[in-house]
């Protein structure tokens, strides 16, 4: 079996800044604000990393996940799973 990790969690969030606080300061996962957009990215110590999406704007009320299938960056991968092209939202 190849190995193919998940490289990317999109969380959707009513309040993504309020996540974002939380998991920073009780987990010490570093953040980075996408302000356009109100997306928040994080990249935990270990793990994925990936990023808390307004409801509704850049996201459903689904968590969506990226996989790496190795082709790519995983940022590509992320948006061929969702059949859009990289620079769109899914």
């Amino acid at each position: 079996m190849s190995d193919h990790p998940i490289c990317h969690v999109e969380i959707p969030a009513i309040d993504p800044a309020a996540a974002s606080r939380f998991y920073a300061e009780v987990f010490g996962w570093q953040m980075e604000v996408d302000p356009t957009r109100n997306y928040h990215m994080f990249e935990p110590q270990h793990g994925p990393g990936g990023a808390f999406a307004q409801v509704g704007e850049t996201t459903g009320a689904r968590i969506g996940t990226g996989v790496d299938t190795g082709r790519s960056s995983c940022s590509a991968d992320y948006w061929e799973v969702f059949g859009s092209r990289e620079d769109e939202s899914p």
